[in-house]
């Protein structure tokens, strides 16, 4: 019965045991081993208690005066029976569905062996007797299958993740805005090839909105008055050839008047005026 029990494996034989949920599996083991305790039932004699039990008297002997057998276990990182125990176990049944993953996995890499030595067949074939690149899949629904799955779990594992993009997004904004965004110019260092020399920018602060919104208010007050004192000198410029204009009219005029009051002047008062 001893030897039935420690060899006896609860889930060893179960089809698509490494696929099950964690709480399945445990209602499975505990099946199996309430199965098995009932098909194998403890033989154990009876007994009289006041005969072959124990007297209460050998319990009333104190136990202070042996000496220590042992130090205490004060390590942490080692096991106790029972941890032992269940660690033993883990590890068979670790041991036994790894067997049974590396026996899929030679199958699979049969399977493919074959799939790539016909792939390679059919390529050497003539064009008419040549199979399609789409008559190797077998099961197209199936295929179609797998990749919804696996589109299925992308989007699962966007939607776990999206809240810490979203963290670390928002954090990385902050730290822009707060060191990076507030610089008109950085700091950038440009060094030399061949000799230890280097030139180094300095860092420049932006200037505040107030600020900037009182230099444009600055500047087009500048722009105004300037383009007022050209309209003025624009006028003045303007009187000054009038007024030369009225002077050489007038002095044309004192000619005129002249020449008609003494026509008989000679050619060089003539050429003189």
């Amino acid at each position: 019965m001893v030897t039935q029990e420690a060899q006896f494996n609860p889930i060893d034989g179960v089809a698509g045991i490494d696929f099950m949920p964690e709480a399945q599996v445990k209602e499975v083991y505990e099946e199996r081993v309430k199965a098995f305790h009932q098909a194998n039932e403890a033989n154990i004699p009876e007994y009289d208690p006041t005969v072959d039990g124990l007297d209460e008297t050998l319990f009333s002997v104190s136990l202070r005066g042996f000496p220590e057998l042992c130090d205490d276990i004060k390590d942490t990182s080692i096991y106790s029976i029972q941890q032992a125990k269940l660690r033993t176990e883990e590890d068979h049944r670790l041991k036994l569905a790894e067997e049974k993953k590396m026996g899929v996995r030679k199958k699979i890499e049969t399977l493919r062996t074959d799939f790539d030595t016909l792939f390679k067949q059919n390529d050497g074939q003539e064009d008419v007797i040549k199979v399609g690149t789409d008559d190797f899949n077998i099961d197209p629904e199936y295929f179609e299958m797998l990749l919804d799955r696996n589109a299925n779990k992308i989007e699962e594992t966007k939607k776990e993740v999206a809240w810490n993009i979203e963290y670390h997004t928002v954090r990385l904004n902050k730290l822009k805005n707060k060191f990076y965004d507030v610089l008109d110019f950085e700091k950038y260092t440009v060094k030399a090839m061949r000799t230890i020399h280097y030139v180094t920018t300095f860092r420049v602060p932006r200037m505040s909105e107030f600020l900037n919104k009182n230099i444009e208010a600055f500047r087009a007050l500048i722009a105004k008055e300037v383009a007022a004192k050209e309209n003025m000198d624009f006028d003045e410029d303007e009187d000054q050839m009038e007024d030369e204009k009225v002077e050489v009219k007038a002095s044309k005029e004192v000619k005129k008047v002249s020449t008609t009051i003494n026509p008989n002047k000679t050619e060089a008062e003539k050429k003189r005026e």
